[in-house]
Parts: structure tokens; C-alpha cells; sequence
């Protein structure tokens, strides 16, 4: 508030602290509706706060003894480390490398280094006939449903080399599938090859299918019922997302299909919007090649945002150096706008309404101190 106060100060809008207090008390409906002040981040949110992100990764690093990218890696790819102690952490290394585990393992299954009954879970998967390294991703599992593997050594060996013939991977890979998708396990082998056959006959590829495996959770009747809606609505491009999402979304992908498919015409997204930023059709390629978003994207919501920049005062070329501004929300862009505006502040560029909601925060509350610095500097003057 201290930067805020100040900064309208010199401004001469207000004479001291006390009527602005005032004057935000007796507006606040006005400003409620018309300029939306940004709220500070959630710090408790430790997908969104940065320090604890870093912290974690020093952690990693350290008791791993590894490089800072690799540690940034292992982190990203299990937020759990976030909170996990640094013993338990410690604790689970030690355990793998006493296991026979090499380092590598934690780039590869990061999910090891929180797991808090890691001792119990690798001896009971040290009793299948396979190595450790292969069985590995199994640990993923409950220690209950380990338990019940570890019970059925003969069924779980022969379903990881009905994997491997199936979709030509090795066991570990089997393995780290039953790991993610379990219902794999009980599954009936005949109806897995079934529902291959039948999503192969539709054109999916097995690279697609390993990429999606929900939809072997899914009836034949279901699947081709979608399919054959779809194709009806002439939509060509058949998508395994498409079998397990709710129908409101496969109704909204339909018609936003439409919509893009009238406005466009002939053209391509490529020719259109090369058009519409008066831009050169290669750049527009480039563009969607980089952000292929943009070739799925409502055509509607697209031309509803450059309108919205244009007739606040930005230009194509502003759109063409921040592209990414065409795939966020137009409401969240006008309110930034309007939340900008009312601060007195107009940037020089599309970025800042592409951040996530704490940088945002942060460039305001930065340019709110850089402008009361100027403006108190030319006041002494």
C-alpha cells in the first residue's frame, strides 16, 4: 500500500495516507467492478512459490550429489519432494544403492525418493524372478497390491511378457506401464488384443495407444459409438481423448471444429492468420509449429482477443512478438488491462499478460516501485 500511496501522492491525487484509506472505503464498489487490484500470490501454494521449488532442489542436489539441472529435473517431475524430508530423502538413496540401484534410477523413477515404505516395497519385489532393476516402477504401487504381486509371482511374469510381446516393449517398460495403469494387471489379455485390433482399425497407431492407455479401460461399444458421432459431425481426426472424455467436451471440440471450419473457408490456420497479423504465411507456420495450441484453438476466442489488443492500443506486430497471448483467456487479458490502467501503468509489450498470476504480481508491484523512484526523483529536481 506504502508504494501504491506514494506513487498517486506525487501524482497530487491524494494529500496523505489517511484519505486514500478513505477514498478506498467509501469506492470500493465502484472499484470492485471497474479496476480489480491483483491479489498477492498463495505462498502456500508450493507449485507457485519459487523459493520452495529452489530449496527442494538444493536438497536434491546436495544429498545426491548431482548436477543442478538433473536435481531440477528430479523435483519437476515429483512435487512431493517439495515437502519430503531431507532424511527420508537421504534414507531411500542409500536404500536403492544398497539395493544394487544405480544413481540414474531417480531420473528415471524420481516417485523413490519420497516413498515412505520404500524397504518393504523393494524386498517384497526382490522376490519376483526378475531383477530389481526391471521390476522397479512396480514400487509405484500400493505395498498392499505389491503384497498381492508378490503372492502371484507366475500371473504377474507372465502379464509383463504379454506386454512385451503385445506392444513390443521391454519388461521394465511393461512394468512401469502396470505401474501407472493397474487395472492392466486383471485385465483380460484376449480383450486387451481385442481393443487393439479394434483402435488399429480406426487408424491409431501403437505409439498412440502406449501414449493413452485409458482406453483399453473402455468398452468396444462405447469407442465406436463416439467414433462414428464423431465422423457424422465431419470431424476427420480421430484422437484417444476423444473415448474418455465427458461428452460436454467431445460436444464443445465438435463445435468449436465447426466454427473454425466456417470461418476458415478454404484456408489454412497457417494463410488466416498470416491475414490477420499481417504477417508472412512461412512466420504463421513457424508459429503453429512452435505452439501447435494455436492450430486447435476457438477461431472465435482468437479473433476476440486481437480485437480486444488492437482497440487497446496494441499492434500485430506487439501479437507477433508475444504470440502466446492468443491461447490465454480474453477475460483475463481485459481485466489485467483494466487493472493496469487503473494503476496508471501501460507496458510496452504483450508478456506481462501471458505470466502466471504471481510473476504478474511481481512485475506490478516492480514497476509501481520504479515509477515512484522516477516520480520522487523529479520532484526533488
Amino acid at each position: 500500500m506504502n508504494v501504491v500511496f506514494k506513487v498517486l501522492r506525487n501524482r497530487g491525487v491524494f494529500a496523505n495516507p489517511l484519505s486514500l484509506i478513505v477514498h478506498y472505503a467509501s469506492t470500493s464498489e465502484k472499484l470492485a467492478k471497474n479496476v480489480n487490484l491483483p491479489t498477492q500470490p498463495n505462498f502456500y501454494n508450493i507449485e507457485e512459490n519459487a523459493d520452495i521449488l529452489k530449496l527442494a532442489k538444493s536438497k536434491i542436489q546436495n544429498i545426491l550429489s548431482m548436477q543442478e539441472a538433473d536435481a531440477m529435473t528430479i523435483v519437476s517431475s515429483n512435487k512431493k519432494l517439495l515437502t519430503t524430508p531431507s532424511y527420508l530423502i537421504k534414507q531411500n538413496s542409500e536404500l536403492c544403492k544398497e539395493k544394487g540401484l544405480t544413481g540414474t534410477v531417480f531420473m528415471k523413477y524420481p516417485f523413490l525418493l519420497s516413498e515412505a515404505c520404500l524397504l518393504k516395497k523393494l524386498d517384497s519385489l526382490q522376490k519376483l524372478p526378475i531383477s530389481l532393476e526391471t521390476s522397479i516402477p512396480l514400487a509405484r504401487l500400493s505395498i498392499n497390491r505389491i503384497n498381492e504381486i508378490g503372492s502371484e509371482r507366475d500371473d504377474i511374469i507372465k502379464r509383463i511378457k504379454d506386454l512385451v510381446r503385445i506392444f513390443g516393449v521391454t519388461q521394465e517398460e511393461a512394468c512401469d506401464i502396470l505401474s501407472k495403469k493397474s487395472f492392466l494387471i486383471f485385465k483380460n489379455i484376449e480383450d486387451i488384443q481385442e481393443m487393439l485390433k479394434f483402435y488399429y482399425g480406426y487408424g491409431f497407431t501403437k505409439e498412440e495407444v502406449l501414449k493413452d492407455l485409458w482406453i483399453l479401460k473402455y468398452s468396444q461399444s462405447l469407442a465406436s459409438n463416439r467414433f462414428e458421432f464423431i465422423k457424422k459431425n465431419n470431424i476427420s481426426t480421430l484422437k484417444t481423448w476423444m473415448v474418455r472424455c465427458k461428452e460436454d467436451i467431445l460436444h464443445k471440440h465438435i463445435k468449436r471444429e465447426s466454427e473454425n471450419r466456417d470461418i476458415l473457408g478454404g484456408n489454412s490456420m497457417s494463410q488466416y492468420l498470416s491475414e490477420k497479423l499481417f504477417c508472412n504465411e512461412n512466420f504463421t507456420k513457424n508459429l503453429i509449429k512452435k505452439h501447435p495450441q494455436l492450430q486447435n484453438k476457438s477461431l472465435p476466442r482468437i479473433i476476440s482477443m486481437i480485437e480486444l489488443l488492437c482497440k487497446n492500443g496494441f499492434t500485430p506486430q506487439h501479437i507477433c512478438k508475444a504470440p502466446t497471448i492468443l491461447l490465454h483467456s480474453t477475460k483475463t487479458t481485459e481485466i489485467r488491462m483494466k487493472q493496469l490502467h487503473g494503476l496508471g501503468l501501460k507496458p510496452d509489450s504483450l508478456y506481462v499478460f501471458t505470466k502466471s498470476q504471481r510473476l504478474y504480481w511481481k512485475y506490478v508491484q516492480n514497476l509501481l516501485k520504479t515509477q515512484s523512484k522516477t516520480e520522487n526523483e523529479s520532484i526533488k529536481l
